[in-house]
């Protein structure tokens, strides 16, 4: 994290996935053809899988709790100070990156 690349083990896991990637879309072509006619409609399924995947891990990944802080009031010396509120911002999925890199493992199988 201090050069900005962040987890290790799941930049490791993502460059295995991307090394099974090519292989996985030459396969993909291979299933899609019929006997020198193209079926496009694996292939379409496929790519909306695939977007509907990301969209709804960027949106897991993106969403955020905000809970409250109420502060007291408080005094410093004769002078009375009104309560202040904050929210603390709490992630809705802590893991991380891994569920996301692991969800596009899974659609390469």
């Amino acid at each position: 994290t201090e050069k900005g690349i962040g987890n290790g083990i799941s930049l490791l896991i993502f460059a295995g996935i991307v090394a099974g990637l090519p292989s996985a879309v030459g396969q993909a072509f291979e299933l899609a053809r019929n006997e020198g006619a193209w079926n496009v409609l694996p292939l379409l399924a496929l790519s909306v899988l695939g977007i509907a995947t990301v969209a709804f891990v960027v949106f897991i990944e993106r969403g955020q709790r905000r809970l409250k802080v109420n502060y007291p009031r408080r005094q410093v010396g004769n002078k009375m100070y009104a309560g202040q509120s904050s929210y603390l911002p709490l992630k809705v999925n802590m893991a991380g990156v891994i569920p996301a890199i692991f969800a596009s493992s899974i659609l390469l199988f």
